[in-house]
């Protein structure tokens, strides 16, 4: 037999058994881990992915509806499909959301198998996350990419999860608003001021568990720091309900003092949901280093150190607490909030942060009320 023979043979039997491997994998649920459940089970196992020599099992895991706050740990399986051993350079996630098991200088020989986890922590707003990992190689083999992808859904969703569009182009519309459990609920405020409804009338119809509201850019106060369109409700587990204003004054513009105080919020918002007048409450926010100018150096050491907090309509009481370094690129501070009791009601405050290189502001979302008498 001769040596083309025998060498197509090998390609022939390889083929067929990576097409058997990737149908069987198709077909087969992936078990994983959830911080809001234990053991999840996701309802479509996914395609496997390959970059000609490793098939990642699957490519992608679809979560579907998951909890703002929440963490989600997928294994992926890489698979070796080739003759010779691959060693893996490196794993890198696209965004901090993600996270991955140290995988840098694993050699996965022929035929063999290395698993692989990533964790996506959701943040705290609503809408679609995609995080991808990329993985390389080395050698000359073409990198291989994996996703996670969720829909971070509160018990109110918003079908679409934001207002406006790029650039300014889409000034005013339409946003639907339901809620998960199908229960009747109230909206008590849409961006600041009575909500506009389509097809309904609160003063002579009875409250519902879906509605259509208009939106306008032109509504909002001060947008290049008010980045978010927030709807306040009476449901008990979805009072504030924050939507992103996609505007060209919300993207990337927004904030250019960041560039020169060098640190960011690692959210924009901070959703309190329920406080009460006279109540303190200790809450948290995350400083990011940033410096994109120097690619990442700390020129200025001092950036995190906070010198004060104050509420910019002074409708809450804040009161500094401690702040904890992270790592070399976050600190996390803590801080008491006290409505003062000149506000009741939805309140979309801003939170002013002084650090020894400047300052910045942040959103604070609540609905205040009256605490009950003793």
């Amino acid at each position: 037999m001769s040596i083309h023979h025998h060498s197509s043979l090998r390609s022939c039997v390889l083929s067929s058994l990576v097409f058997l491997l990737c149908t069987a994998l198709s077909s087969t649920a992936y078990s994983n881990s959830d911080s809001a459940g234990g053991i999840a089970q996701d309802g479509s196992p996914g395609v496997p992915r390959s970059n000609g020599t490793i098939v990642a099992m699957p490519g992608k895991f679809e979560l579907g509806d998951i909890q703002p706050g929440s963490e989600h740990s997928r294994t992926f399986e890489l698979r070796n499909i080739s003759e010779q051993a691959v060693q893996v350079l490196a794993a890198t996630p696209t965004c901090r959301c993600t996270t991955t098991n140290d995988i840098a200088g694993s050699r996965i020989p022929p035929g063999g198998m290395l698993p692989f986890t990533a964790v996506l922590a959701a943040p705290t707003t609503p809408g679609n996350k995609n995080a991808k990992v990329q993985i390389t190689f080395v050698g000359n083999l073409p990198p291989l990419i994996v996703e996670l992808e969720g829909d971070i859904t509160m018990a109110i969703k918003a079908d679409p999860p934001y207002v406006g569009g790029p650039k300014g182009k889409q000034p005013a519309g339409t946003v639907v608003v339901r809620s998960v459990d199908g229960k009747p609920f109230s909206i008590l405020e849409s961006g600041g001021r009575a909500p506009v409804f389509v097809g309904f009338d609160p003063s002579k119809q009875a409250p519902r568990s879906e509605y259509t509201l208009r939106w306008n850019i032109a509504w909002v106060d001060d947008l290049p720091r008010h980045i978010w369109w927030v709807v306040f409700t009476d449901h008990p587990d979805c009072p504030v309900l924050p939507l992103r204003i996609r505007n060209d004054a919300t993207g990337s513009r927004a904030d250019l003092e960041r560039f020169e105080r060098h640190w960011r919020f690692d959210e924009t918002i901070l959703n309190a949901e329920m406080l009460q007048t006279g109540r303190p409450v200790t809450l948290e926010f995350v400083l990011k280093h940033y410096n994109p100018r120097a690619r990442g150096a700390v020129q200025q050491p001092q950036w995190g150190v906070i010198k004060s907090l104050s509420s910019l309509s002074g409708d809450l009481k804040l009161g500094y607490i401690s702040t904890t370094v992270l790592s070399q690129e976050d600190v996390k501070v803590l801080f008491t909030v006290t409505p003062t009791g000149t506000q009741q009601g939805p309140v979309y405050d801003l939170i002013e942060v002084e650090t020894a290189t400047g300052r910045g502001t942040f959103g604070l979302l609540a609905v205040i009320s009256t605490p009950p008498s003793d």
